[in-house]
């Protein structure tokens, strides 16, 4: 409470009596002062009286005025109101006469009067204080013991509750007490306060202490003594530990760490230990030599390994020098982390104008943020796109704004702060920003190609997304003669000359009707090539076979064309029409003055000026291919049974005919018309009783002019029908090689053996080659057209079953060769790439093929000896060493 200095205190009294009716004269009449006069100095006071017996109204007067020190300023009405003012030098008592007459109208010189004495006491003001602020814990009677802490600072406020307006305070015989109390009085301009802060040394001691207050305007005024009384006891300041949170350490970082402590008597002594003897690494703890002796410093390194989620429990004692001596302890927790570190290392992309949320994350670190959700705080030294932001909970969220995908990449470089303050940053994260999927964007990929001085193909630019309707307009690029309409149609017709090898590049915007509109923008490359004549080659032609009409080929320009020489010379027997169709066929002779060099010239239909091109360009006439046949043996035939072999010829000019004799009776030459076209073939049933060998003469013809022939003789042989079962087996072992994109003319794939009908399946060959059954000639055959960039070999396996019980397979492997015109005809290639040779068969589960031999045989009917041994000379060397190839296939019986 705030005390004050004493006052001298100045009070006035006043008094009034008043009569109900005038009295008598010579009347005597009783009044008093209840309670008596006193007065304060320099305080106005007044004084009413009480009527005790009297007539009626009355007047008073101070008959004594005159003998009264001027001081006490007094004075007293008519009507009985007696005020005193004294001064502070009139303190003492007064005798005052009072004297009392009937009230009468006009001067009262004849007063028949009462006269009485009172006595005026006039005292000092006295100061009145409150309890001191904190208050002093004393005794009743306001005089007791109060404890005080050594080395702890203790501040009393004393607040006045009445006196003088300016009171001054002292403590007595303060020059007697130790320095080491440290003890004063002082006045701030909140008040007057009593300051004490012992020290150490000071513990255990007693002191009595008495406080006075005073008036400070009269210095010499006397003091209020002890108006407060104390003895003071000097206790030992108790030895506590504020409250301790969690500490953190780094994994392999130097860790220093503040314990503090209350109280006590220095110097103080520090233990440590780890409960349960678990310990990161080599801690220790001492005071802090830069403290006030009563922090201490507690350090180490965690060792590599020692981060976990439960914490370590550190017991720490202290132990003052005071007698008796204080200790406490204390038990905190010490958590060890790894050191903090950004863990995003990439972001998914974000949309214009989609909602995006991405959390970030972080490893390490300590603990959860002050004031915050999350263990971190995030920010970004870089930019994120406008409409993205970073939540103090580690969220990149939001919806990036309409254009930022133009500044994607985003390179953020991500920091992360821990409840230490320690900051982490990453290196470069990247933030793509994509096309929002209901953004406004330009559907149209590629522009028509435009042709000079033609109207521009019926063409519109498209759009989609956005808000429609859409306007469209040119931002540079087209060409003179072309223009962009609203609706997003190119119209008119490039100007002439604007045709150039390079593209132009135009660029597109185009607008929608959403609020703000949303505008995008594209590159076209457009075309205006010039008039080209785009065949590099001629297809070789060959004499006397007919060159397939063929189309010469121009692009861009305006249709149609029209093709002209305009120097060099064709081949006899080929022409060139306006139209750019080449066709005839090439005369004999021509292929020696091949090849043809031509300059070609194309033109359109532009009218002034017409545009064209030329290129020079050869035809090549090759000499006809030597006609030969391909049959170079005849499979030996079963009196009795069912024979078919087709004959094959190449070179010379296809259409090839055929003239065949010395068969066996019930064996002829036919033609076969399959499903695929004509096949020749050698077939029937040998009758009974041409066991043999018979020399057959095929002689093959082209269709050139004049024709081209070619004459062989090969050997039949008639085997005796044993009715043994014969194994199922495959007699053809080759394939004729096939030219990409030309019709492959059909091939009998012929199987004896076993029991009739076969089933056969192929696997291996190129698209476009088939296999079928051709119930007219009741054989399989082989044909069909594929198509391929560059020469190859296939390995086709052919598979046959047939129809006994069980069922008897076989299969046979053939290497087919296909060509491509344009590379020529190198040998075929292996499916490794090796040149192979071709026809060779793989046979699969059949026996090896026995060597053929050439035996004398009766003469087939109809031919005489002498003949047959002459045609036989002529063949021999052709037909010796020939051999077929059984492929004999275990019976399963």
């Amino acid at each position: 409470m705030r005390q004050s200095p004493m006052n001298t205190i100045i009070r006035t009294l006043a008094f009034v009596i008043l009569f109900a009716a005038p009295l008598a004269a010579g009347q005597d009449i009783d009044f008093r002062f209840d309670g008596g006069l006193r007065a304060l100095v320099t305080q106005s006071k007044t004084f009413s009286p009480t009527m005790y017996d009297g007539p009626g109204a009355v007047d008073y007067r101070l008959a004594n005025a005159d003998a009264l020190p001027a001081e006490l300023n007094a004075s007293m009405l008519r009507f009985g109101t007696l005020t005193v003012e004294p001064e502070k030098s009139t303190q003492g008592t007064y005798d005052l006469e009072i004297e009392c007459a009937p009230r009468r109208d006009g001067d009262k010189d004849d007063w028949n009067t009462t006269i009485r004495s009172f006595l005026l006491v006039v005292e000092q003001q006295q100061i009145a204080l409150s309890s001191p602020k904190p208050p002093i814990l004393l005794s009743s009677g306001g005089v007791g013991e109060a404890p005080f802490d050594a080395g702890v600072r203790t501040e009393i406020e004393f607040v006045v509750l009445s006196g003088p307006a300016d009171i001054r305070f002292r403590i007595r015989r303060i020059a007697d007490f130790p320095a080491e109390l440290h003890m004063a009085m002082e006045k701030r301009p909140a008040g007057w306060f009593f300051v004490l802060e012992p020290e150490d040394s000071l513990a255990g001691s007693r002191f009595d202490v008495t406080i006075d207050a005073g008036d400070n305007a009269d210095p010499n005024g006397v003091w209020a003594n002890a108006i407060f009384q104390y003895t003071f006891s000097i206790r030992a300041n108790p030895l506590g530990f504020p409250a301790l949170s969690e500490r953190y350490a780094h994994e392999g970082e130097e860790f220093e760490g503040e314990l503090s402590v209350s109280g006590g008597t220095l110097p103080l002594q520090w233990e440590m230990s780890w409960e349960g003897g678990d310990s990161p690494a080599d801690f220790s703890i001492g005071p802090d030599p830069d403290g006030d002796g009563r922090i201490a410093l507690l350090s180490g390194t965690p060792a590599p390994g020692s981060a976990r989620v439960d914490p370590y429990r550190l017991n720490v004692r202290v132990t003052d020098s005071s007698t008796p001596q204080q200790s406490k302890a204390i038990t905190f927790q010490i958590v060890v982390v790894t050191p903090l570190a950004v863990a995003t290392v990439s972001l998914p992309p974000a949309q214009e104008t989609v909602g995006y949320t991405q959390p970030l994350l972080a490893t390490g670190g300590v603990g959860t943020h002050p004031g915050g959700s999350s263990a971190y705080d995030w920010s970004a030294s870089s930019g994120l796109p406008d409409g993205l932001s970073i939540g103090v909970d580690g969220s990149i969220t939001g919806a990036p704004a309409r254009g930022t995908r133009n500044g994607s990449p985003y390179r953020l470089h991500l920091e992360v702060e821990d409840a230490e303050g320690t900051i982490a940053t990453s290196d470069d994260v990247l933030l793509y920003v994509e096309e929002s999927p209901n953004a406004l964007r330009i559907a149209t990929d590629s522009l028509e190609t435009a042709i000079e001085e033609v109207p521009y193909p019926d063409f519109r630019l498209m759009a989609e997304k956005g808000v429609a309707p859409y306007a469209w307009s040119e931002v540079s690029g087209l060409p003179d003669g072309l223009s962009l309409s609203p609706d997003g149609a190119i119209v008119g017709a490039p100007a002439d000359g604007s045709a150039r090898d390079e593209a132009y590049f135009v660029i597109i915007s185009v607008t929608d009707s959403d609020s703000p509109p949303d505008t995008v923008q594209k590159t076209f490359e457009l075309s205006i090539p010039r008039l080209r004549i785009s065949i590099d080659a001629f297809v070789p032609a060959q004499e006397g076979v007919p060159y397939a009409p063929v189309p010469l080929s121009a692009e861009h320009g305006a249709d149609p064309f029209t093709w002209e020489i305009v120097s060099g010379t064709l081949p006899d027997g080929i022409e060139l029409d306006s139209s750019g169709q080449l066709s005839g066929t090439p005369d004999p002779g021509t292929a020696g003055a091949s090849p043809y060099i031509i300059t070609l010239r194309v033109s359109d239909t532009t009218p002034n000026p017409q545009v064209s091109d030329a290129k020079e360009l050869a035809l090549v006439v090759e000499p006809p291919l030597p006609l030969a046949l391909e049959t170079t043996s005849l499979r030996d035939a079963h009196e009795g049974e069912r024979y078919q072999t087709a004959l094959r010829a190449s070179g010379g000019n296809k259409t090839y005919t055929f003239t065949v004799d010395g068969l066996p009776e019930g064996i002829e030459f036919r033609v076969l018309d399959t499903l695929a076209g004509p096949l020749p073939v050698i077939e029937g049933i040998p009758a009974l009783g041409t066991v043999g060998q018979y020399l057959v003469r095929i002689r093959v013809e082209d269709s050139s002019v004049p024709p081209m022939t070619q004459l062989d003789g090969l050997i039949l042989e008639v085997l005796p029908d044993d009715n043994a079962p014969k194994p199922l087996r495959f007699h053809t072992t080759s394939l004729p090689p096939a030219t990409s994109g030309e019709f492959y003319d059909p091939v009998l794939i012929e199987i004896s053996g076993g029991t009739p009908d076969y089933s056969l399946t192929m696997s291996g060959t190129p698209t476009g080659l088939a296999l079928e059954y051709d119930a007219r000639i009741g054989a399989w055959i082989f044909y069909g057209t594929t198509e391929i960039s560059k020469p190859r070999s296939f390995p086709v396996t052919f598979t046959a079953t047939d129809a006994s019980s069980p069922m008897l397979t076989t299969s046979v492997t053939i290497l087919l060769s296909v060509y491509v015109t344009e590379e020529g005809m190198p040998p075929p290639l292996e499916p490794d790439g090796q040149a192979a040779s071709i026809g060779v068969p793989v046979l699969n589960g059949a026996a090896a093929a026995p060597q053929c031999s050439l035996s004398s045989a009766p003469s087939p009917a109809g031919i005489p000896v002498p003949a047959l041994l002459a045609l036989m000379v002529a063949f021999l060397i052709k037909v010796y060493g020939r051999c077929h190839m059984d492929q004999d296939v275990a019976h399963p019986h």
